[in-house]
């Protein structure tokens, strides 16, 4: 039950090292699942040929892209200037160029002699010097930037991805990597898509991501390259990557697995991919929490239950709000659990032991400032009594505000449309419709029964939704009415979404429509 990172590569400058040592490095609270997917595909972009065989990946590095964000989302010159008619149409592109130039280079620290008279330079040759094919360019690009809606500063302003010149990174205003957005959990499901054992399907799986998302000959990357400064004058970010604990889980297969059905989805078009893509991420680091805190617990797995009758039902309704604070609470017992046995281990038992029988606070205390990676000026209370030292420090990292899995299920889980997110409704499991698309994208490879489909959810993810997956997870004896019900249910969206039909009254099937064929 050591699940104890990989030294080398221990998280530091942290308050405490309990959450990371459970799950991975860090989970930011402010990284949606669709920052997670996009900070994975940046560490793709650096690496483009993982081995998980070699020692792992210590760092990579990832381009400021300083220019072309700048155009895009702070460049407020461009559409006044092409459409002034009292500036004459040669002189435009001179006009533009002294103020954009004025505006970049007055916040602008680093800059090279080149720099210091014009900044766009690059530009010239690359757009004749035509304004009218730069706005063409800058509007297009725009157009393709995720989750427009969030007025964030413009360094931490993202576009789909269409290949690597479109990665942007999340960087603070000096230009130094920021964890708000691109938190690490990117990094982690990285690494764990690369601890997939199936060789031949790794390989597939990173031939697929570059293919897909990271491909140079997309039209949107051409002008993404247009608009960027050459690398190696736009500055670039050496970071030191996370790590994932050293002790194997089913996720990591099944996240690879997600991946690699979904990526194979070919009549798929590229565009509508990155959505199922980051929602079934969102469901597999759930999977991934409970499965952690399930070993360490030595306890069964922890169902997922969710109501798909839209709150009518209201016992199922209750069930799927008590299944969230379940899983929310296991991660607050696996702290317990970890803690407690931590100090069971030979580097700290029998030093703990004789601390406590001593009644010596100030050797107790440094025992967890050891085990936990506690702050070295970490200051106990005064009239702490020594009996209470690790359960305060249990408290404490079940509390702490960053890194906490108890606290990040509830926005991964609503980021991921797994959860209602109403006011006034308490929330719980469920699956909208944008889930249940990415569920029958990743798990439905030819025309099957709607039975076999929610089987293997359940089999998968411990997703319960019909009354045979609820004997299955709670016993025969339990009563089926509302999972009867939540199945009618199920059926009906799915229907709605041409995702089901029914061809007989004893059966109704699921259909991937982008994998058209019928299994043998």
């Amino acid at each position: 039950m050591n699940l104890s990172p990989l030294q080398e590569h221990a998280p530091q400058n942290t308050d405490m090292r309990i959450q990371e040592d459970l799950y991975g490095h860090r989970f930011a609270q402010d990284q949606e699942p669709f920052m997670i997917v996009l900070e994975t595909l940046a560490v793709y972009s650096a690496v483009p040929y993982p081995n998980p065989n070699d020692a792992p990946q210590s760092s990579y590095s990832l381009q400021h892209r300083r220019k072309m964000r700048f155009l895009l989302f702070q460049d407020p010159y461009l559409e006044r200037i092409i459409t002034d008619n009292q500036i004459p149409d040669p002189q435009k592109w001179t006009e533009w160029k002294t103020k954009i130039n004025q505006q970049f280079l007055a916040q602008e620290n680093n800059l090279t002699r080149d720099d210091e008279n014009d900044a766009f330079a690059y530009l010239d040759e690359k757009f004749s010097s035509n304004i009218e094919t730069l706005y063409q360019a800058v509007h297009i690009l725009r157009s393709h930037e995720l989750d427009s809606s969030h007025n964030r500063r413009w360094t931490s302003r993202f576009l789909a991805v269409q290949g690597s010149s479109t990665i942007c990174a999340d960087m603070s205003k000096n230009w130094s990597p920021d964890r708000r957005f691109f938190g690490r959990g990117g990094e982690l499901v990285y690494l764990m898509l690369n601890k997939f054992s199936d060789r031949k399907a790794r390989e597939e799986l990173n031939q697929k991501i570059h293919q897909r998302f990271l491909n140079q000959k997309s039209p949107i990357n051409k002008i993404a390259e247009a608009l960027s400064e050459s690398d190696s004058a736009d500055g670039k970010s050496d970071i030191k990557i996370g790590c994932l604990p050293e002790h194997s889980f089913n996720a990591y297969k099944h996240m690879a697995e997600d991946w690699l059905n979904l990526l194979t989805c070919d009549d798929l078009p590229d565009e509508h991919l990155f959505d199922p893509l980051f929602r079934i991420t969102g469901l597999n680091l759930v999977v991934y929490f409970a499965e952690v805190a399930q070993k360490i617990r030595q306890e069964p797995p922890i169902p997922l239950i969710v109501d798909l009758t839209e709150g009518n039902n209201q016992h199922l309704c209750q069930e799927a709000e008590n299944c969230l604070l379940q899983h929310r609470e296991a991660a607050n017992k696996a702290i317990d659990t970890f803690v407690k046995h931590k100090l069971t281990e030979p580097d700290y038992h029998q030093k703990w032991q004789e601390a406590l029988k001593r009644k010596d606070l100030l050797s107790a205390q440094n025992i967890l400032k050891q085990a936990f990676a506690l702050k070295e000026n970490e200051n106990f209370h005064k009239n702490l009594p020594i009996e209470e030292l690790l359960s305060n420090v249990i408290k404490r990292a079940q509390e702490r505000s960053d890194n906490n899995i108890y606290k990040y299920l509830l926005p991964l889980t609503k980021g991921s449309g797994l959860v209602t997110a109403r006011q006034k409704v308490k929330p719980r499991f469920t699956l909208n419709n944008d889930v249940l698309l990415a569920l029958v994208l990743t798990n439905v490879k030819y025309t099957i029964p709607l039975k076999e489909f929610i089987e293997n959810l359940y089999k998968r993810y411990q997703i319960v939704i019909g009354p045979e997956e609820a004997r299955k997870a709670f016993g025969q004896r339990i009563r089926t009415e509302c999972y009867e019900e939540n199945l009618e249910a199920l059926e009906k969206r799915l229907t709605l979404l041409s995702l089901a039909q029914r061809l007989s009254d004893d059966c109704a099937f699921v259909i991937n429509p982008y994998k058209t064929k019928t299994a043998q």
